[in-house]
C-alpha cells in the first residue's frame, strides 16, 4: 500500500490510503491476537471434520475441547501467570512477530503533501498496555466459543461418550452418573452398564497398547473379544457409540457415496443391494475398499 500511496494516483491511491487508515497499531495487535486464537482453535474445529480412518469421534471430543481450553488459557488469560501473548520469550507468537516489525516513525510524502506517517515503536510498558487493551475482546470470544462447544461435547449423552476415550482418567469419574444418559437411551441400568464397562476397560487399554489408536477400532475389537452374551449392556452401548459421528462431515460424505452408487447404470440397484454396498463402504477397512 505504501508504494501505491507515494507514487500512484486516483482510485489506487485512495484505496491505499483507506487501507493504511485501518492498519493502525491497535488494529494490527488485534489482528495478531485473532490469528493466535484461530490457530489455537483449529485443532478443535478440525476434530469435527470428516474422515473415518482418523479415529475422530465423540469419545475424544471432550479431550480436544479441554486441550483448547488449556492452550487458549495460557495464551490469553492470567490464570497461570502472565499470558503468553505478553511474554517476550514466546518468540513464535503472532504478537511477538508483530513486535519485531520495524516501526520507525517514518513520514511519507507525495508531491510535497503528507500522505502517511508510521507510528514509532512503543516502549515495552506501552506495548504491554496496548496488547492488554485488546485482550478483553479475545477472552470474551474464547469464553463464548468454549460455552457453545461445551454444549456439544460436555452435555448429556455427548458427555457420556468420553468414557470410550482410552486416554480418559476413568478413576476421576463417577461412572454411574456419567453413564446415566447413555444407559437411558439404550434401555439398561446405569449401574449394570458401569460394571460391564469397567470389566472390559483393561482389554481396551491393552488393545491400545498394541498400537491401535482409533477409539472406534479399539472398542469394536474389545466387543469382538467379550461378545454380546457376556456383556449385553456394554454391547448395546458400544453399538450405539459406533453409530454416532461428532459432526456432519462423515454423514455428508456417505450421502455423496450413496448418490454415486445410484447413478448411471446403477440407477436400478435395489434398495437391499444399495444397503449392502453402503455397509461395505462404511464398515469395511479402508485398505480393502476405497470408492
Amino acid at each position: 500500500a505504501l508504494p501505491i500511496l507515494t507514487v500512484g494516483s486516483g482510485k489506487n491511491q485512495k484505496w491505499a490510503a483507506s487501507l493504511l487508515e485501518v492498519l493502525t497499531l491497535p488494529n494490527m495487535i488485534l489482528l495478531a491476537l485473532t490469528c493466535e486464537m484461530l490457530e489455537a482453535s483449529s485443532k478443535l474445529v478440525h476434530h469435527f471434520d470428516g474422515g473415518k480412518v482418523s479415529g475422530k469421534s465423540l469419545a475424544t471430543a471432550t479431550r480436544a475441547l479441554a486441550n483448547f481450553e488449556d492452550v487458549s488459557g495460557k495464551l490469553f488469560t492470567y490464570k497461570d501467570g502472565t499470558p503468553l501473548v505478553l511474554d517476550p520469550a514466546f518468540k513464535h507468537g503472532y504478537v511477538q512477530i508483530l513486535r519485531r516489525m520495524k516501526l520507525d516513525g517514518k513520514v511519507y510524502m507525495h508531491r510535497n503533501k503528507l500522505v502517511h506517517w508510521m507510528q514509532s515503536a512503543p516502549s515495552e510498558s506501552e506495548w504491554a498496555r496496548l496488547v492488554a487493551n485488546e485482550l478483553g475482546s479475545l477472552v470474551n470470544v474464547r469464553n463464548l466459543f468454549l460455552g457453545k462447544a461445551g454444549l456439544h461435547c460436555n452435555t448429556g449423552l455427548a458427555a457420556a461418550m468420553r468414557i470410550f476415550d482410552a486416554k480418559c482418567d476413568h478413576s476421576s469419574l463417577d461412572m454411574k452418573t456419567v453413564l446415566e444418559p447413555l444407559a437411558t437411551v439404550i434401555g439398561h441400568s446405569a449401574e449394570d452398564l458401569a460394571r460391564e464397562f469397567m470389566t472390559a476397560l483393561p482389554t481396551a487399554k491393552q488393545i491400545r497398547q498394541s498400537g491401535i489408536t482409533c477409539e472406534i477400532e479399539i472398542w469394536r475389537s474389545t466387543m469382538l473379544h467379550w461378545g454380546a452374551r457376556r456383556l449385553p449392556c456394554l454391547h448395546d452401548a458400544v453399538e450405539y457409540f459406533l453409530l454416532l459421528a461428532p459432526g456432519t462431515g462423515e454423514l455428508e460424505s456417505d450421502i455423496s457415496s450413496l448418490k454415486m452408487l445410484k447413478q448411471g447404470r446403477k440407477a436400478r440397484t435395489t434398495a437391499g443391494n444399495l444397503r449392502s454396498l453402503m455397509k461395505v463402504h462404511i464398515d469395511a477397512p479402508r485398505k480393502l475398499i476405497d470408492f
